[in-house]
């Protein structure tokens, strides 16, 4: 069997998105995914969607975790960095990948092929060329493609890394509180990357 890739999700009270997250997850060809979600403060409608979900997103196991409070409104711009990090402790795979609740993937092949890229090439994390959309709209005007190395900012919840990589992030909460400050590590640290020359996801911007 290969390695497990645990999913890890950041959500706050986007319930629908989140249900569409989910089943986009649960329909990647890769054969051992487990995906977490952790909402970024109190959010008890969302033990309702859980119990509501269809059995086809059961075939994927999920661990919920509902922190406390909302870091997000305690630390300006922190942008999911707590619940990253959570979900990280809580993970249990060998290689780890953000997906927040307001992206999918192109292709039922996403995870499949980053994890072949990072293998192959033993690389440290890896991620794909992203298609961003502003206001979720396929078709509207302001859609784009990115995609660089190194990686440059805005490139975040995209990346399939090896778990121990999270080990070697210290992060001071009020010094470096964005989700970027974790890749700024690696890059720091000389990891290993590298772009999968694919866009195989999308990022929906102001969902």
């Amino acid at each position: 069997m290969r390695k497990l890739v645990t999913v890890i999700t950041p959500t706050w009270q986007r319930h629908d998105l989140l249900v569409e997250c989910m089943a986009n997850v649960a329909k990647q060809l890769y054969d051992n995914i487990e995906h977490v979600v952790v909402s970024d403060g109190p959010d008890g409608v969302l033990n309702s969607y859980m119990r509501g979900w269809p059995n086809a997103l059961r075939a994927v196991p999920v661990t919920y975790v509902e922190l406390g409070r909302n870091w997000t409104s305690i630390i300006p711009n922190s942008f999911g960095v707590a619940p990253l990090l959570v979900g990280s402790l809580v993970a249990k795979g060998d290689y780890q990948m953000w997906w927040c609740d307001d992206e999918r993937a192109y292709t039922q092949h996403h995870i499949d092929m980053l994890v072949d890229l990072l293998e192959e090439g033993d690389y440290d994390f890896v991620y794909p060329r992203v298609c961003i959309w502003r206001n979720g709209d396929p078709n509207g005007p302001e859609g784009t493609v990115i995609g660089s190395e190194p990686p440059r900012h805005g490139q975040i919840t995209h990346f399939l890394y090896k778990a121990e990589l999270m080990r070697e992030v210290q992060l001071k909460f009020g010094e470096d509180p964005c989700d970027w400050a974790i890749v700024d590590a690696w890059l720091k640290k000389n990891f290993k990357y590298k772009l999968l020359p694919h866009t195989t996801f999308e990022h929906r911007l102001d969902r």
